[in-house]
């Protein structure tokens, strides 16, 4: 069993500001839960329902029994499963329209440290009486405290809002900052890395290993590479930089060879990378024209008044890094 460190410092965090009662809700329960709290450091948290009480239909029925038990009691609830918490239904309607907080992570990952910010998970307790029941269609604006868990989790709570067809609003309590300076943090050694970091499921952005295996045995595989342009893309410029499809061979990635672009799209991409050179230019010779002109070129900006004061004002602000200018 492996978990965060940063995670279980949230935790004792959580116990100690005293805002919350944590109470344990696993299977764990059945077995020996004291142990468990022993090898992470947790003070010892009471059970959300008694050991061996979970009956023929298993944990996934007893922890829903006693997630609706605790708003049926008028509490508010926050509630993390990775399979027990309901996808829909009068369940999943009951506990949306208590105000509980739904944290379902991954299956694969489990609860992450950005799922249990102390002062994330203390303000949810308020946001409920700031909303009706879901389903009420003349709701004109949510309020959620901290990303909810999952992408589906966030859309089903914005979608209450607006149901007549009229103006709504959302509005995001995130956590952006504190999320940068911890990544900060880390990457300049003032904090133990994440381990958590290093232990993600296999998928398309995780190919490194698996690349590296193919080239050694040149067994002919396909993937998605960031290579210069040698021809594969014809009507784009050569030696820029393109994602495309590449063999593995015993000479190296090969790229594929995927023709020309159609015009309109071949005209975009043609725009990007002469914003792109624009700014490298611009950076090596320190020319403040150059940042202008690669701003009004990227489109973002028409007025070359706005462009110079956001140039100067971006220079300014980073003055240290680009001495240069």
């Amino acid at each position: 069993m492996r978990w965060a460190p940063q995670l279980i410092d949230q935790i004792r965090d959580l116990y100690d500001s005293a805002a919350v009662e944590i109470r344990w809700a696993t299977s764990w329960i059945d077995h020996n839960i004291s142990r468990i709290e022993f090898l992470m450091g947790l003070p010892s948290f009471p059970t959300a329902y008694p050991p061996g009480t979970a009956g023929p239909d298993g944990h996934p029925v007893a922890k829903l029994a006693a997630a609706l038990g605790v708003i049926d009691a008028g509490h508010r609830l926050i509630w993390t499963d990775d399979d027990a918490i309901p996808a829909g239904g009068s369940a999943r309607d009951a506990l949306e329209a208590a105000g509980a907080l739904l944290i379902a992570p991954d299956l694969h990952r489990a609860l992450r440290p950005e799922h249990c910010d102390v002062d994330d998970l203390v303000a949810c307790r308020h946001v409920g009486r700031m909303q009706r029941h879901p389903a009420d269609p003349d709701l004109d604006a949510v309020l959620i405290a901290g990303f909810p868990g999952t992408r589906a989790a966030f859309w089903q709570q914005v979608g209450r809002a607006g149901r007549h067809g009229q103006d709504a609003m959302a509005v995001l309590i995130a956590r952006g900052d504190a999320i940068y300076e911890a990544m900060r943090a880390q990457a300049a050694g003032e904090v133990p890395l994440d381990e958590s970091l290093l232990r993600r499921p296999a998928g398309e952005g995780e190919k490194l290993i698996e690349i590296l295996g193919a080239l050694r045995s040149a067994n002919g595989a396909t993937y998605s590479v960031n290579l210069p342009n040698v021809g594969q893309v014809a009507n784009l410029p050569r030696d820029v930089v393109l994602e495309s499809p590449a063999t593995a061979t015993a000479a190296g990635l090969v790229p594929l060879a995927l023709g020309e672009l159609p015009a309109g799209l071949a005209a975009i991409m043609q725009r990007v990378v002469a914003v792109q050179e624009l700014t490298a230019e611009a950076a090596l010779a320190g020319d403040r024209k150059l940042v202008r002109q690669a701003v009004l070129a990227d489109g973002a900006l028409t007025d070359p008044a706005e462009a110079r004061r956001l140039v100067d004002e971006m220079l300014a602000a980073h003055a240290a890094y680009l001495p240069q200018f």
